[in-house]
């Protein structure tokens, strides 16, 4: 694995973070995460857990660059056609959920909750659902990977390099999403905040399906 390229892929997933990501995914994350926690550090330490579980799941589509070499982009293509409808779903699910007035990480992961209330299940799987998704980005750096990568090996370490780098934006939504969130509670615009986030997180899941269906 060459370094360069590693650090080449870090810039990337820090650029597209901030230029990229704020048009689809990160609004999305901000309004689960709003409504999943109170404070900026609290929320943003949701945020690292979410990305840290999208940087494992990065590095296992680097693997898929390293072993299948070009055939990989093809392939990523393929399972697209079951992530799309099914992250559509579950972002709707979410969204009817906050909605209603529940909690869906305690609804998801009631076994895995430590005494603050509050679980991290959920938030790896969509880290991981965030890193198969079939964006253009990911799909330009799994091109790239599949063309440096000599192995499985240097397939991982490129693809987590990529996914420590996409993680800046997201502690920085995450931490002011904390903060918003706190200021929203405190003035007494919890309810409408939980109606604006749910419906975005159900609407993103709608929209998603369609792209599909069309």
């Amino acid at each position: 694995m060459s370094y360069a390229a590693a650090a080449y892929l870090f810039s990337v997933g820090v650029v597209s973070s901030f230029a990229t990501c704020p048009v689809v995914c990160l609004p999305v994350v901000s309004a689960y995460l709003m409504t999943r926690q109170k404070g900026s550090f609290s929320c943003m330490k949701s945020a690292a857990i979410l990305g840290v579980s999208r940087m494992m799941g990065l590095g296992l589509v680097g693997v898929l660059g390293g072993t299948l070499g070009r055939t990989a982009v093809s392939f990523m293509n393929e399972i697209s056609g079951f992530l799309l409808p099914g992250t559509g779903l579950l972002l709707v699910a979410l969204g009817l959920l906050i909605l209603s007035g529940r909690e869906p990480h305690k609804l998801l992961c009631p076994r895995f909750l430590p005494h603050t209330g509050h679980g991290w299940l959920d938030l790896c799987v969509l880290g991981l659902l965030m890193a198969f998704a079939p964006c253009a980005t990911h799909l330009a750096v799994l091109a790239y990977v599949s063309m440096v990568a000599d192995n499985w090996l240097g397939g991982a370490a490129l693809g987590m390099s990529f996914g420590v780098g996409s993680m800046c934006a997201l502690l920085v939504v995450g931490y002011l999403a904390g903060g918003i969130s706190s200021f929203l509670h405190h003035s007494g615009w919890s309810y409408a905040m939980r109606l604006v986030c749910g419906g975005l997180l159900a609407l993103a899941g709608v929209y998603q399906v369609f792209q599909y269906l069309g």
